[in-house]
Protein backbone atom coordinates (compact mmCIF):
# COMPACT_ATOMS: atom_id res chain seq x y z
CA UNK A 1 0.00 0.00 0.00
CA UNK A 2 3.00 2.41 0.83
CA UNK A 3 4.17 1.76 -2.47
CA UNK A 4 1.32 2.69 -4.30
CA UNK A 5 0.71 5.29 -2.83
CA UNK A 6 4.10 6.90 -3.13
CA UNK A 7 4.10 6.14 -6.96
CA UNK A 8 0.68 7.96 -7.13
CA UNK A 9 2.47 11.05 -5.77
CA UNK A 10 5.50 10.58 -7.65
CA UNK A 11 4.06 10.53 -11.40
CA UNK A 12 1.90 13.42 -11.15
CA UNK A 13 5.09 15.55 -9.78
CA UNK A 14 7.23 13.73 -13.04
CA UNK A 15 4.41 14.98 -15.45
CA UNK A 16 3.94 18.20 -13.58
CA UNK A 17 7.41 19.04 -13.61
CA UNK A 18 7.87 17.71 -17.87
CA UNK A 19 4.59 20.28 -18.69
CA UNK A 20 6.67 22.65 -16.90
CA UNK A 21 9.84 22.47 -18.95
CA UNK A 22 7.94 22.19 -22.44
CA UNK A 23 5.91 25.34 -21.18
CA UNK A 24 9.45 27.32 -20.64
CA UNK A 25 11.12 25.79 -23.69
CA UNK A 26 7.91 27.14 -25.49
CA UNK A 27 8.00 30.27 -24.14
CA UNK A 28 11.76 30.47 -24.50
CA UNK A 29 11.34 30.71 -28.56
CA UNK A 30 8.17 32.77 -28.49
CA UNK A 31 10.43 35.14 -26.90
CA UNK A 32 13.54 34.23 -29.23
CA UNK A 33 11.46 34.95 -33.07
CA UNK A 34 9.93 38.40 -31.32
CA UNK A 35 13.22 40.01 -30.94
CA UNK A 36 14.34 38.42 -33.87
CA UNK A 37 11.25 39.90 -35.71
CA UNK A 38 12.32 43.87 -34.04
CA UNK A 39 16.28 42.79 -34.37
CA UNK A 40 16.20 42.20 -38.36
CA UNK A 41 13.39 45.29 -38.93
CA UNK A 42 10.17 43.06 -39.70
CA UNK A 43 8.69 45.30 -37.17
CA UNK A 44 9.36 48.44 -34.98
CA UNK A 45 7.65 47.63 -32.08
CA UNK A 46 5.93 44.94 -30.45
CA UNK A 47 3.76 43.66 -27.89
CA UNK A 48 3.14 39.20 -26.57
CA UNK A 49 0.74 37.78 -23.95
CA UNK A 50 0.35 34.60 -23.76
CA UNK A 51 -2.46 33.39 -21.19
CA UNK A 52 -2.95 29.44 -20.20
CA UNK A 53 -6.00 29.68 -18.43
CA UNK A 54 -6.62 32.37 -16.07
CA UNK A 55 -2.80 33.06 -15.46
CA UNK A 56 -0.64 35.14 -17.89
CA UNK A 57 2.61 33.27 -18.59
CA UNK A 58 4.53 35.57 -20.83
CA UNK A 59 4.45 39.40 -21.17
CA UNK A 60 6.82 40.77 -22.68
CA UNK A 61 7.18 44.50 -24.82
CA UNK A 62 9.89 44.58 -27.64
CA UNK A 63 11.73 47.31 -29.98
CA UNK A 64 10.90 50.93 -30.23
CA UNK A 65 7.20 53.28 -30.13
CA UNK A 66 8.83 55.90 -31.85
CA UNK A 67 12.04 55.06 -34.64
CA UNK A 68 13.03 58.41 -35.39
CA UNK A 69 13.21 59.36 -31.45
CA UNK A 70 14.61 56.29 -30.48
CA UNK A 71 11.71 56.11 -27.58
CA UNK A 72 11.59 52.61 -25.90
CA UNK A 73 7.95 51.23 -26.08
CA UNK A 74 6.56 52.23 -22.37
CA UNK A 75 5.32 49.42 -19.85
CA UNK A 76 1.52 49.76 -20.98
CA UNK A 77 1.43 50.44 -24.81
CA UNK A 78 -1.60 51.52 -26.19
CA UNK A 79 -1.97 50.66 -29.57
CA UNK A 80 -4.04 51.89 -32.94
CA UNK A 81 -5.60 49.31 -34.54
CA UNK A 82 -6.86 51.24 -37.70
CA UNK A 83 -8.46 49.04 -40.65
CA UNK A 84 -7.26 45.70 -39.06
CA UNK A 85 -10.51 44.91 -37.02
CA UNK A 86 -11.97 45.13 -40.09
CA UNK A 87 -11.41 41.58 -41.29
CA UNK A 88 -13.43 40.31 -38.53
CA UNK A 89 -16.69 42.47 -38.78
Amino acid sequence: MTVTFLVALCVPMLVSGMVAAQEAADLARIEEVAAAAVRDGSVAGLTIAVARGPRIVLERHYGRADLELDTPLPDNPVYEIGSVSKQFA
